[in-house]
């Protein structure tokens, strides 16, 4: 059987849980911690995910025709950025990914001139 002070601990963290108040769980019971207002939250949860901002991946799928031109635009796209920097792109055609590999160096620039995308230090084909 649990310790009384305990027993009480968890129950009030359930009805905390229940209610949406924060709580954090110690050892010897448990803390509340200050609520904090819904400005305060939508103020972090805007810088955390960055919206708003411009995103490298958006300027990316923006000016996708000029980066790979118009005659592989739709043979191909644009995946994600990887944590290393490196654009990953999905080419459905071997052919068309060899040709594009041959502009490698060309398309690397081109996407490294658009806002933010500076940082981007490679390109990986994928299948797809």
């Amino acid at each position: 059987m649990l310790q009384r002070g305990r027993r009480e601990a968890i129950i009030t963290a359930h009805l905390a849980a229940l209610k949406g108040i924060p709580w954090i769980e110690q050892e010897k019971g448990v803390i509340w911690r200050e609520p904090k207002g819904a400005g305060d939250l939508c103020e972090l949860i805007l810088e955390r995910y960055k919206v708003g901002q411009p995103h490298p991946q958006a300027e990316i799928v923006r000016a996708w025709v000029q980066v790979v031109g118009a005659r592989h635009a739709g043979q191909c796209t644009p995946v994600r950025i990887t944590p290393q920097n490196a654009l990953v792109i999905a080419v459905n055609n071997p052919i068309v990914r060899r040709e594009l590999q041959f502009q490698e160096r060309s398309i690397l620039s081109r996407v490294r001139m658009l806002p933010g995308c500076g940082p981007i230090v490679g390109i990986e084909w994928r299948a797809g």
